[in-house]
């Protein structure tokens, strides 16, 4: 067996460890979301007792910031570049997604006060949210599925170390697979931000 085969794959400064960490922590962060926001589905009375909401909304801020932070660490110190971008679209792709459930709510929460001739626009607004939403999901969808495809090829990569077989085809589809699942998730990113420009509103609003 070679030195190069002998070398361990995770070395401290080789900002392998730091991608790791990052994508690992942007996809806790995309379970934190859905938790926090669909509580009943996945979250039991008990668990719900046992923390506020201000400490949620704590502890989901700092796993975003320390995924995005471990993804630039990535940046610098890998040549191989590709787990500190996936953690880095996870980690902003949830912060589009939480901030869109946000503001939904808010709206769902003042339908109930807005007078007639403001219903049509309000069910607008909230229709382009949730269309927001799926998008985002979608792109998170994706996002998830080539952080889980390249964590294959390291273990394809093991395996074949391992048993001494040639998986050079199977790492090869793997990636290919992953990298149009990243280029999928981005182009959900890009139609999201084009419909959000598209119904942005500045300036106050004249009643009529």
């Amino acid at each position: 067996m070679s030195q190069q085969e002998d070398e361990p794959y995770f070395r401290v400064g080789e900002g392998k460890i730091s991608g790791w960490i990052s994508v690992t922590l942007g996809a806790l962060s995309v379970l934190g979301v859905m938790c926090f926001h669909f509580p009943d589905f996945l979250t039991t009375p008990q668990l719900r007792a046992a923390y506020t909401v201000e400490e949620m909304r704590y502890l989901l801020g700092a796993g975003m910031v320390f995924s995005a932070a471990f993804g630039l660490v990535t940046f610098v110190l890998n040549r191989h570049k590709l787990m500190g971008a996936i953690g880095i679209t996870l980690t902003l792709l949830v912060n589009r997604l939480a901030r869109v459930i946000d503001r939904a709510r808010a709206l769902e929460g003042d339908e109930s006060q807005s007078l007639p001739h403001g219903r049509a626009d309000l069910e607008a607004r909230l229709s382009t949210l949730t269309l927001r939403a799926r998008l985002l999901g979608r792109a998170i969808a994706l996002s998830t599925i080539c952080a889980l495809l390249v964590s294959m090829v390291v273990v394809t990569l093991f395996i074949g170390a391992l048993f001494e077989i040639h998986v050079g085809l199977v790492i090869a589809a793997e990636f290919i697979v992953a990298m149009f699942s990243l280029i999928g998730a981005l182009l959900y990113f890009l139609r999201e931000v084009f419909l959000a420009t598209r119904t942005l509103r500045i300036g106050l609003r004249h009643s009529t």
